[in-house]
């Protein structure tokens, strides 16, 4: 729904290989007439390197080479925004400093939920 609010008509997805295989966020974004991608086969090693290798293994400094590269990639085939499939990788973003449009489900979930019952929600770089 967020990206839909935002406007996003195609978004890629960055994500550990089961969530990428089960289609949960494809099926999502298909509802809402969006497109989603994921990065090629080699793409998806190096997403799943910075999400093993880098920060659920502590190690900062993994190169991100690949990762870039697999970024690149999807933005290159016209994603709009990446989408944050994994917990890790909003952590790897502001770890790396990595700054490309995103959107972060985990986040968003939680914002949704404190509106829900009733609560103010702070929006990101506000007071």
């Amino acid at each position: 729904k967020e990206a839909d609010r935002l406007g996003i008509r195609k978004a890629g997805l960055l994500a550990t290989d089961g969530t990428c295989r089960s289609g949960v966020y494809g099926k999502a974004f298909r509802k809402y007439g969006m497109e989603l991608i994921s990065p090629s086969e080699e793409g998806q090693k190096h997403v799943m390197d910075v999400i093993y290798k880098g920060i659920k293994a502590g190690d900062l400094t993994i190169s991100l080479d690949g990762f870039n590269g697999a970024m690149d990639e999807l933005e290159g085939k016209g994603a709009e925004v990446l989408i944050l499939g994994c917990t890790e990788l909003p952590v790897a973003f502001e770890q790396f400093q990595i700054s490309r449009p995103n959107l972060d489900p985990t986040r968003i979930l939680a914002a949704a939920a404190v509106r829900f019952v009733g609560g103010k929600v702070k929006e990101p770089g506000s007071r």
